[in-house]
């Protein structure tokens, strides 16, 4: 509870002047008690709305410093006795302001098997500013990466995320973390020059990840009721680059729900998007009104891929940077599946896409619903099926790039399978 000037806090509460200082403490206390694992669990629920500062103009920094609670070194993954939990309580934290120097940038910092849920960001400054030129860094501004973990009627707004990789709500999802009634509103993500640090020329190579729930999701995952409005990915890594008088040759995946996502799961289980709405202008290389790029790690026969019930509205613009196809899609820009399904079935899709051939490519990959599809082979029982049924599609799309496929449902199809249909 944050307490007004004057406020008394009386004999309930122990009293902290300040959000660095309460984490500080917190952080400590749960470390003390981490050898004992079958013992606590913990609860942080907000009884009201908390105003972290914000960020200044004038002072160029934070109003007020800043300590992420990260849990990276407890794990109760095994042990559902013990359960992590906060709790908003449909309250807002505004002003959420944090520079990290030489670091990952987020409110949490690593959860395993926890829940988040009633909770809004309002008015977020996220800033992971790189100092190494060997180690790019990550900007959310809910979590940088959960492990197994739910999302629940959570909401960001108003909100600036400028790291090399960033996400609205988490830059990674590993596991089988879930969305529930997820909304990301007015939210940039971008790298300026503040996060880029002075020799971001070395990172002219490296993959790059931006998405408006998550950058980077390994596993598998179940989304629904996510909404997704006035997000805005830039061309800012090839822009940067440009100015640092360097040609930036990396991929960059751009999704307005998932920048990119290696799926891993068996026969029993699904990946699945339902009842999701997106309106977005993203770009980047490999970029999906969804999900920039879906690629297989570990599918088992009988796995789904299903996008169901979805309002898109996706425009894709000019790209400066070189030596990369380009994967665009109203859904996803690129989409490799294997051993299983791909079901696409009653969305509405919106899709305005401007390419101009980049510097060094092969080509561009353009559909209204699915940039480029593989299904990829593997014996006689790896079966990609590719379903798409009942889907409400309009397309604008333009191109300069001389090695060009496109179309209104997908811009390429390449299926290695022989008895996929």
């Amino acid at each position: 509870k944050q307490f007004e000037p004057g406020e008394s806090a009386g004999e309930d509460y122990e009293v902290y002047d300040t959000w660095d200082e309460f984490a500080s403490y917190f952080m400590g206390r749960i470390g003390s008690h981490n050898g004992d694992p079958n013992t606590w669990a913990f609860l942080i629920k907000f009884e009201n709305d908390i105003d972290l500062g914000g960020y200044s103009k004038k002072k160029v920094a934070c109003e007020e410093p800043f300590t992420p609670i990260d849990l990276v070194s407890i794990d109760n993954s095994n042990n559902s006795n013990r359960p992590f939990v906060v709790d908003g309580d449909d309250h807002t934290i505004k002003n959420f302001c944090y520079i990290a120097e030489g670091a990952h940038a987020s409110f949490f910092g690593t959860l395993k098997a926890a829940t988040i849920k009633n909770l809004n960001f309002e008015n977020a400054y996220v800033v992971a500013k790189m100092d190494d030129p060997q180690t790019v860094l990550n900007a959310a501004v809910v979590v940088n990466e959960a492990n197994n973990t739910s999302f629940e009627n959570v909401s960001v707004s108003k909100s600036k995320v400028y790291g090399w990789n960033s996400a609205a709500v988490a830059y990674a999802a590993n596991g089988n973390s879930r969305f529930s009634d997820v909304r990301v509103d007015d939210v940039l993500l971008a790298l300026n020059e503040e996060s880029a640090g002075p020799q971001v020329w070395h990172f002219y190579d490296k993959v790059s990840y931006r998405g408006g729930v998550v950058a980077n999701l390994y596993g598998q995952t179940n989304i629904s009721n996510v909404s997704v409005s006035k997000l805005v990915v830039p061309d800012s890594v090839a822009q940067i680059m440009q100015r640092n008088n360097a040609s930036y040759i990396g991929a960059s995946y751009v999704g307005g729900i998932i920048g990119i996502a290696s799926v891993s799961m068996d026969g029993s289980t699904s990946f699945s998007l339902e009842g999701c709405t997106v309106s977005a202008e993203l770009t980047g290389s490999s970029v999906g009104g969804l999900i920039g790029s879906v690629s297989p790690f570990s599918i088992t026969q009988g796995s789904i891929f299903e996008v169901a019930n979805a309002d898109v509205t996706f425009k894709s613009g000019d790209y400066s940077g070189a030596n990369q196809n380009r994967y665009l899609g109203g859904l996803v820009g690129a989409l490799s599946w294997r051993n299983g399904s791909v079901q696409l079935s009653k969305n509405k899709v919106e899709t305005t896409i401007k390419n101009t051939k980049t510097e060094g490519s092969v080509g561009s990959r353009l559909g209204g619903v699915v940039g480029v599809y593989t299904g990829l082979g593997g014996g006689e029982d790896a079966v990609a099926d590719f379903t798409i049924n009942e889907n409400d599609v309009a397309v604008d799309i333009s191109s300069s790039d001389t090695a060009l496929a496109v179309g209104g449902i997908v811009g390429y199809a390449l299926v290695n399978a022989t008895n996929s249909t």
